[in-house]
């Protein structure tokens, strides 16, 4: 399951560097869902983990999240990130903790913000 706004395929993740075990699970899989919803932050995955995700209850979670919330809606008239980098953290820790509590293994990527000053 892909909880972020990118969808792996079996054959692309089994590409990425990460812990063995991952990718074994990985190139077992026999379904994929993708619950990624594109321009949402960790405060809108946090709202609907239970609904997207966890009712599936699937073995294996890519979570994909940070360009958006450090993202800078400059053309609105913002001069700083959607969410401030504490409540990124704690969304991110809530969803994988819960994750955890039900057994649901996960992989964490992000792409670069190129706001690491801010963000």
């Amino acid at each position: 399951m892909c909880h972020g706004a990118i969808l792996y395929t079996p054959g692309a993740v089994v590409n990425l560097p990460g812990p063995r075990p991952c990718l074994r699970a990985l190139q077992r899989t026999k379904s994929w869902i993708n619950a990624g919803i594109g321009d949402t932050t960790t405060r809108d995955a946090r709202q609907r983990l239970d609904r997207d995700v966890r009712r599936h209850r699937p073995d294996l979670v890519v979570v994909h999240f940070g360009i958006n919330d450090s993202w800078i809606d400059a053309d609105e008239g913002s001069s700083s990130p959607r969410l401030t980098r504490e409540e990124y953290r704690s969304n991110l820790a809530f969803i994988i903790r819960t994750l955890k509590s039900r057994a649901m293994a996960s992989i964490r990527t992000t792409m670069g913000t190129g706001l690491s000053a801010t963000f």
